[in-house]
């Protein structure tokens, strides 16, 4: 196959504290592990809201200058010793490798082929989805157990549901009317709107005092309701549970 010696991609580039900027490079030529990605859809995650807004980042995260770490799309150019993908291929992105773009590349190990049974657009959420599956499997709940999730982020929403197929009772915790109600439709016992009612208090009084077996924590570190949630679990998270 004849190799690609100039494509032009618009991309996403965080110049710095609120400031977004659309611009036009040169993207190859790609490096022998590489691969070339048409974007379908890009996510924007809470830690990518947390750099644009300047807040505290940890050190052991990479820059986010090239912003977009979620999303996918299909395959239109590979490197040489690329073993996994060829073009025509739909992969999901797992890594920061600026999907907030019209072409991005990754280097294979960042990249993970979307299943046939699912759509791109549900693709594409792959990386958000396997967040907050691999906090359900860790969590360590058991058949049965009172199980509070507090905060109906994306993945509060994904491990709402876990925790009902797995059979536990679930209280859900959120501000947000509309988020509780779907959590109501998508099978949650109890929802508690903590803007409307003292939350510890109404779930102490659900339990008797005793508090949940597990308590998880899904609100992102630049939502201001953050370390109230986090706050929230302590307290209600029996003697001996699981936060």
């Amino acid at each position: 196959m004849k190799r690609r010696v100039s494509v032009r991609t618009l991309y996403a580039y965080l110049k710095g504290r609120e400031s977004i900027e659309l611009l036009e490079r040169d993207i190859l030529p790609l490096k022998e592990d590489e691969v070339l990605v048409e974007a379908t859809q890009a996510s924007i995650c809470d830690a990518d809201l947390r750099a644009y807004r300047g807040m505290y980042m940890p050190g052991d995260l990479p820059s986010f200058e090239y912003i977009g770490h979620e999303g996918g799309g299909v395959v239109v150019d590979v490197g040489a010793k690329v073993t996994r993908f060829l073009v025509g291929d739909r992969v999901m992105a797992f890594g920061p490798v600026n999907t907030l773009s019209s072409l991005f590349k990754s280097a294979e190990d960042f990249l993970q082929p979307v299943p046939d049974n699912l759509t791109m657009k549900q693709g594409c959420l792959g990386e958000p989805t396997a967040v907050g599956l691999f906090g359900l499997f860790e969590s360590g709940a058991q058949l049965g157990d009172l199980v509070l999730v507090a905060g109906l982020n994306y993945q509060g929403h994904i491990v709402a549901q876990g925790f009902k197929k797995m059979s536990c009772e679930v209280i859900v915790v959120d501000y947000s009317g509309r988020h509780l109600e779907l959590a109501k439709q998508r099978g949650a016992d109890i929802v508690v709107n903590s803007h409307e009612i003292n939350s510890v208090a109404h779930i102490r009084g659900i339990t008797n005092g005793r508090g949940v077996d597990v308590a998880f924590h899904s609100c992102g570190y630049w939502n201001p309701h953050a370390e109230e949630y986090f706050n929230l679990c302590a307290e209600l998270v029996r003697d001996e549970g699981i936060m």
